[in-house]
């Protein structure tokens, strides 16, 4: 299993490109909105767990982790987690086929 997360972030990271920010080619792993706090792949489907800061637009988010890796995973799903939760409170998932679709969890 740890094989497994170490793969993903770094996958994540080489998608996302150099770690000079003024040469970024993707989206930042950590910046004042967010932080990726789990990642890992099972069965060909990405998961990432981030921590939210700040209010942020989830499917936002989503999207600019989404992007570089739409060639490498068929789907890729995004948990969010709230300031001052202890677990995920919005689920965005990716697929090929469908898009994107935003579920909240209760």
């Amino acid at each position: 299993m740890r094989l497994v997360v170490i793969l993903a972030m770094t996958i994540l990271m080489v998608a996302c490109g150099p770690s000079d920010p003024g040469a970024a080619a993707g989206p930042p792993l950590v910046n004042e909105d967010y932080q990726i706090a789990r990642m890992a792949t099972a069965d060909d489907v990405l998961i990432i767990e981030i921590d939210a800061t700040a209010e942020v637009e989830p499917e936002a988010v989503a999207r600019t982790l989404v992007e570089p890796v739409t060639d490498r995973y068929p789907e890729v799903t995004v948990y969010v987690r709230w300031p001052g939760t202890d677990r995920p409170t919005v689920k965005v998932r990716w697929t090929a086929e469908e898009g994107y679709s935003t579920l909240v969890l209760e």
